[in-house]
């Protein structure tokens, strides 16, 4: 029997199809919490082929293009999907706009990497008068750009290309001046990602357990 589109669900946002919407659908009865996230990776990556990151950007290096996807995945499931995302789940809104790409993209990024609220927390520091708590800020957000650089698989960093690109957001007002400094290794930094990542799994497991009891 012919299964016309009008005895179907609704598309919830078009430019993914129906394909993407089903395999979502299906996603919502996996009850294994981690074949579940893989299948969201999965579904992740289909969604990146129908709506490409735009020219120019290196790929994966779009942090914003990523936490798009991922919106769109969690509003196509209804906001019900539980997965260990590396973004946090979206609030439910009143109406879902198709093509949101003026939403992430109001202003200008500078590196779209590190994404627009870590551009706009350098631009705020950057202004304080010069003192040794701003040098200690600089030196923080220093060690959170090379987390942010690493989470997309890449292998390792130089620590002066952080500090070159700290100074470049901020307009040469955030500079490392002290030649001794050293940033958190980059075996140290995996190894949190993944503490992080196994504590966010162990944590929505016992949410999961709470909530069946």
């Amino acid at each position: 029997m012919t299964e016309y589109n009008t005895s179907r669900n609704k598309l919830i946002i078009r430019e993914y199809g129906r394909n993407v919407q089903q395999m979502v659908e299906k996603l919502l009865l996996v009850e294994d919490y981690q074949k579940r996230t893989e299948g969201a990776k999965a579904v992740v990556k289909a969604m990146a082929q129908l709506s490409p990151e735009p020219k120019g950007s290196r790929q994966g290096s779009n942090l914003d293009y990523w936490h798009k996807l991922w919106d769109h995945l969690f509003i196509i499931s209804d906001y019900r999907l539980d997965v260990d995302a590396p973004f946090p789940k979206p609030v439910r809104q009143e109406k879902i706009v198709e093509v949101p790409e003026n939403h992430y993209r109001k202003d200008k990024i500078e590196n779209r990497v590190y994404g627009r609220n870590m551009q706009h927390v350098i631009k705020t520091v950057a202004d304080y008068p010069d003192s040794p708590q701003k040098q200690q800020l600089a030196r923080s957000i220093a060690n959170y750009l090379k987390k942010l650089y690493l989470i997309w698989n890449r292998d390792s960093v130089d620590d002066q290309l952080i500090f070159q690109q700290l100074s470049e957001m901020s307009d040469g007002k955030l500079v490392i001046d002290d030649e001794e400094f050293k940033l958190t290794t980059t075996r140290d930094i995996l190894i949190q990602n993944q503490t992080k990542k196994q504590t966010g799994k162990n944590s929505s497991k016992r949410k999961k357990r709470k909530k069946n009891r």
